[in-house]
Order: C-alpha cells, then sequence, then structure tokens
C-alpha cells in the first residue's frame, strides 16, 4: 500500500491523547532530562533521586496493595505461599550470595518487569485501536529491543569490554528498521504504540550505556534505575488510578474511599510506601525487607495484571 494513504487510528488512546501523552509516553521525556541531568553533573542529583523514591518509585510499588490488600477477591487469586517462598529466597540470595549477587538478580528481574509493562502497554494499545494482526512481530520486537541493552550492561560487567556494542547495536536499529517497514504497509498507524516504543526503547539505550561505563559502580547503576523506572512509575500509578476509579469507586469500605478520588488514592499509596523508603537497601541485612517487598510487587503485578479470563479487569480498563 502507497504511504500516501497512510493515516492515524482516530480513537486509540486508553484513556485520552492528553492523558496518555503525559502519562503513559511522556514520563521518557522526565526521564532523558534525569539523564543528561547526570551526564552534567557527572552523578545522580541526590535531591532528584529522593524526589524519585518518595514520590514515585514507593508509590508505585505499593499502590500494588491498593488491590491485593483491600479487594477480597484479588486476594483470593493470590498465591500467598509462592510470595512467602519469594522472601525465604531472598533471604537465601542475600545470606550466601551477598548484595552484589542479590542486587544483580533483581536488576535483571527489574529490567524485565519494566519492560514487559511496557509490552503490556503496545497490547492494550493494539487492542484499543482494533488491530488484530502481528501479534509475534509486536512481541518479539518488543521484548528484543528491550532486552538488547541489558545484555550489553552484564557483558561489560562480566568482561570489562564494549566489544558487543556495535554488533547489538546493528541487531537493534536493523531489527527497528523491519518493524517500522510492517507498519508503514498498513492503512492506519497506531500512533500511540508507536511514539511508546520510539521514546522507550532509545531510551533504555542510553540509560545502559550510561552505566556501561562504570558498570560495577553503584552511583552509575542508581542512574540506570532512576532512568528506566521514571516512566515505567507514572504508567504504573496512572493505570492503577483508572483502574481503581472504574472498578471500586461505587464499592462501600476502604477500596471505594481510596477509589473515588486521585488524591485519595496518591495518599494511600504514599503511606503505604513512607515507612520502607527509611530502610537501608544495601550494606546492611535489613535489605531483606525491600528486596523481598519488591519482589513480592514484580510477582503480584505479574498476576492481577493478566486481562485474559478476567472480565473484571477488561471492563475496568476500557477494553
Amino acid at each position: 500500500m502507497s504511504t500516501n494513504s497512510l493515516s492515524l487510528n482516530p480513537q486509540p488512546w486508553i484513556i485520552n491523547r492528553n492523558q496518555d501523552l503525559f502519562w503513559f509516553i511522556g514520563g521518557a521525556v522526565l526521564a532523558l532530562l534525569f539523564l543528561v541531568a547526570c551526564a552534567i553533573n557527572g552523578s545522580a542529583p541526590v535531591r532528584l533521586v529522593i524526589f524519585w523514591s518518595f514520590a514515585l518509585d514507593g508509590p508505585h510499588v505499593f499502590s500494588t496493595a491498593t488491590r491485593v490488600l483491600f479487594d477480597a477477591d484479588e486476594r483470593r487469586n493470590i498465591n500467598w505461599l509462592f510470595v512467602a517462598a519469594l522472601s525465604i529466597l531472598v533471604v537465601l540470595s542475600i545470606v550466601f550470595g551477598g548484595f552484589v549477587f542479590t542486587s544483580l538478580v533483581f536488576l535483571g528481574w527489574g529490567h524485565y518487569h519494566i519492560f514487559k509493562q511496557h509490552m503490556g502497554f503496545v497490547f492494550i494499545f493494539k487492542r484499543k485501536a482494533g488491530e488484530q494482526r502481528d501479534y509475534a512481530l509486536d512481541r518479539y520486537f518488543t521484548l528484543g529491543s528491550f532486552f538488547l541493552p541489558y545484555v550489553y550492561f552484564m557483558s561489560v560487567y562480566l568482561t570489562g569490554s564494549s566489544q558487543l556494542l556495535l554488533p547489538l547495536l546493528s541487531v537493534g536499529i536493523i531489527g527497528a528498521a523491519v518493524y517500522l517497514n510492517f507498519q508503514l504497509k498498513y492503512e492506519r498507524l497506531n500512533g500511540p504504540k508507536l511514539l511508546l516504543l520510539g521514546s522507550y526503547i532509545p531510551l533504555n539505550w542510553g540509560a545502559f550505556l550510561y552505566a556501561a561505563q562504570n558498570p560495577r559502580s553503584l552511583s552509575y547503576i542508581l542512574v540506570l534505575l532512576v532512568v528506566t523506572n521514571i516512566g515505567h512509575s507514572m504508567q504504573y500509578l496512572r493505570l492503577m488510578w483508572f483502574h481503581n476509579h472504574n472498578r471500586y469507586s461505587q464499592n462501600r469500605g476502604l477500596s471505594g474511599v481510596i477509589s473515588r478520588r486521585w488524591i485519595y488514592f496518591i495518599a494511600a499509596a504514599f503511606v503505604l510506601a513512607f515507612p520502607s523508603r527509611f530502610i537501608p537497601n544495601y550494606n546492611s541485612y535489613l535489605a531483606i525487607i525491600p528486596y523481598t517487598l519488591v519482589g513480592a510487587h514484580f510477582v503480584l503485578d505479574g498476576k492481577i495484571w493478566r486481562i485474559r479470563g478476567n472480565p473484571a479487569l477488561a471492563k475496568a480498563l476500557g477494553l
């Protein structure tokens, strides 16, 4: 089909155009500004890291509790034995593997958690746009594109050499060209999906390239964590509020109260997260607590956002 006939799908948004652009895609811009500030400053600005921890990271992790603790149906669907087993594994990994080993495991797991969320948004945007094609292409392009910079970072960490940069970057560029060529063949472009991928894939490369300059430095890894987490946290908080308000706002009890107004939801997430912000997350066995809480978030998040077989979730997301 000629590119002259291409047009954007008129109704592909999850909430609406402005909300989606700011919350689901715009976080990449804020993360890029943070990365630039770190590059200029030579390290992560302390005040910005503190703000990220209290205002975004903590509330996004603990907003999961607004569903799994306050919704009886969600509680019944959670395998709490598995969560308890996870806690034991975290303890054992810290005791026998040490904090460096545990941090690397959580870095990989956390990155997988983040790019799985990006893939989830890709598929939601596909569904909203009525795009009934190329599910495998979207899945493997998204996963591969987010996985490549992580592979590069780990190769530098393990070998001290950057020799894999050119091959991996070449694979990423060729893959993006092939993917875009497929998209241009269609009559309508899925603008939100392409904006999401076009924003966050280069951002992830920038974050991992920055950290790979000194992959064993906690300071550089901290920058990597913040840069990849800013947009993820914004996406998660907005989608959780969108879901909770649609699903629980008419309920009685605590789930109904905190789901009626945005400020109540944020206040609940902030209060739930606040104590954990003061627990050391390295060089102390107290790190078992935050590692376990974050790991539980990863596990629970993978469970509660599965749309297939969950009509209540699909309805709350407007799908």
